[in-house]
C-alpha cells in the first residue's frame, strides 16, 4: 500500500532518509556556507553520503551548490521549479515536523523501490 506521501518524495526525487535529512537542514538555515565535513558534524552522517546526498539534491534542483577547490561552499536552497513541486516539499516539511510524520517518513525511505 503506498502512503501519499510517497508520490511527494517522488516529485522531489528524494530516495533516502540522508538526502532529506540535509535538504531540511539546508531549509530550515536557508544560505549556508560550511565544507561537507561541517555539515557532517552537524548532522551525524559520513562524509561521502553527505557530499553524495548534496550532489544529488543539486541534480533534482532542489538546492544550488558551489565549492570551492578548499571544499568550502556555498549551499543555498531555492524555490521550486513548479508549483507542484514546492507544495509537495511544503507538505513533507510540516509533516517531518511530528514525530509520527518523521517515522512514517523514515519507514517510506527504507522500503526498496519497484
Amino acid at each position: 500500500m503506498e502512503i501519499p506521501f510517497e508520490r511527494h518524495l517522488e516529485t522531489l526525487d528524494i530516495s533516502a532518509i540522508a538526502e532529506w535529512d540535509v535538504l531540511a537542514f539546508l531549509h530550515r538555515h536557508g544560505t549556508t556556507i560550511a565544507s561537507a565535513v561541517h555539515i557532517v558534524r552537524l548532522i551525524g552522517y559520513s562524509q561521502s553520503v553527505v557530499e553524495s546526498a548534496l550532489d544529488k539534491l543539486t541534480r533534482a534542483g532542489l538546492i544550488r551548490s558551489s565549492r570551492g577547490s578548499d571544499g568550502v561552499g556555498l549551499y543555498k536552497f531555492i524555490s521550486l521549479d513548479t508549483p507542484a513541486r514546492q507544495g509537495c516539499l511544503e507538505q513533507l516539511m510540516k509533516m517531518a515536523d511530528q514525530r509520527h510524520g518523521r517515522l512514517q517518513l523514515i519507514r517510506a525511505l527504507q522500503r526498496p523501490t519497484q
